[in-house]
C-alpha cells in the first residue's frame, strides 16, 4: 500500500491516509478508463515553509495560506531527492510542497540517490522513443504515458487544489504533458488543474506529433549552464514561451550547475529572487 503523507498544522504530527499501489504498465496500450484505474495510487510527502520537518508552513507573501505546489522527481530519483533540491533553491521557503514518486521502480540515476531509498521513474521507455511520432506498427509511445499522467491527474484532483506544479528532468516532461491542451484532451480534460508550472533541467517527452500550444500556461524554466542536456531544456523553454522571453508569464533562469540542483545554490541570491518574483503574482490572485 502506498501512503499519502500530509503535515497536520494543528498538532504538528504526520497522519497517513491509505492509498492503492501503483501497477506496472502492460506491454500493450491501455484504454483511458483502465489507465485511470491502474494509476489510482500515490505516495505523497508534504513539506512547507522552512526546511524543518513538522514545522507549519511560513507565509512569506502575507497570504492566508501559502502557495501549494505538487513536485515530480526526475528519472531514477525519488521524492526525498527532490525535497533536497527544492531546499537548495529556496522553494520550500515560499510554498507548501507535496512530493510524488513515479510508478516504476528503477536504478538510481546517481549512486548517492540510493541513500534516500528506492528510486523511481515516470516511464520505462527512453525519451527519444517517447518523442518519436507513431507509425502504423508503433503506437505504444503515446499511451505508455497514460498511467503516470492519469496518476498525477488523480493526485491533483484528490489531494488538491494545487496552485502550481514542479518537475525535474523527466518529471518536467510530465509537467509539459499536463500543461499541453492536446495531451489534456487525450486524457479527457479540458483545462489544467494548476495555475503555473516550474521546470528544472526539463526534457520534452511529448510525442512529436502530439504537441499543442503551451504558451497559455505561465512557466518558470530553471536551466543548468553546465547541464549535458541543456540544449533540450532550452528548446522546451523556447517552445513554451513562444515569442515571449522573460515576460510576466514566462521566465527562464540559468544557474551555475549541471543536471542537478546542489546545495551550493543556497547562496545564489539571483536565483532565489527570480523564483520569488515569478511566484509573487500568483499570491495576489483571488483564490
Amino acid at each position: 500500500m502506498g501512503t499519502f503523507f500530509s503535515s497536520d498544522e494543528s498538532n504538528q504530527e504526520t497522519r497517513a491516509v491509505p492509498a492503492c499501489s501503483w501497477k506496472r504498465m502492460p506491454e500493450t496500450p491501455v484504454s483511458s478508463e483502465r489507465a485511470a484505474e491502474e494509476a489510482s495510487a500515490i505516495k505523497l510527502r508534504q513539506r512547507g515553509g522552512r526546511y524543518q520537518p513538522g514545522v507549519a508552513p511560513s507565509q512569506p507573501f502575507g497570504r492566508s495560506r501559502p502557495l501549494r505546489i505538487l513536485c515530480l522527481h526526475g528519472s531514477g530519483s525519488n521524492a526525498m531527492v527532490t525535497e533536497l533540491q527544492l531546499c537548495s533553491i529556496g522553494l520550500l521557503d515560499l510554498a507548501t510542497c507535496d512530493f510524488l514518486n513515479g510508478p516504476y521502480e528503477s536504478s538510481p540515476a546517481h549512486k548517492d540517490f540510493a541513500t534516500f531509498g528506492k528510486c523511481f521513474s515516470w516511464s520505462t521507455l527512453e525519451r527519444k522513443r517517447l518523442q518519436k511520432a507513431a507509425s502504423e506498427d508503433d503506437s505504444v509511445e503515446c499511451s505508455s504515458l497514460d498511467i503516470p499522467l492519469f496518476g498525477v491527474l488523480k493526485c491533483l484532483e484528490t489531494h488538491g487544489p494545487f496552485d502550481g506544479i514542479y518537475g525535474f528532468s523527466q518529471g518536467g516532461g510530465i509537467v509539459a504533458c499536463l500543461s499541453d491542451p492536446a495531451w489534456l484532451a487525450r486524457l479527457g480534460r479540458n483545462q489544467p488543474l494548476f495555475r503555473f508550472a516550474i521546470l528544472g533541467c526539463a526534457v520534452d517527452i511529448r510525442r512529436e506529433d502530439v504537441r499543442g500550444d503551451l504558451t497559455g500556461m505561465p512557466s518558470l524554466h530553471l536551466i543548468g549552464e553546465f547541464d549535458s542536456i541543456r540544449d533540450e531544456s532550452e528548446q522546451l523553454a523556447a517552445a513554451w514561451t513562444g515569442a515571449e522571453t522573460n515576460s510576466s508569464q514566462h521566465k527562464t533562469i540559468r544557474f551555475a550547475a549541471g543536471h542537478e540542483m546542489p546545495m551550493s545554490l543556497m547562496s545564489d541570491v539571483k536565483l532565489r529572487a527570480g523564483i520569488e518574483s515569478f511566484l509573487l503574482p500568483f499570491t495576489l490572485d483571488p483564490q
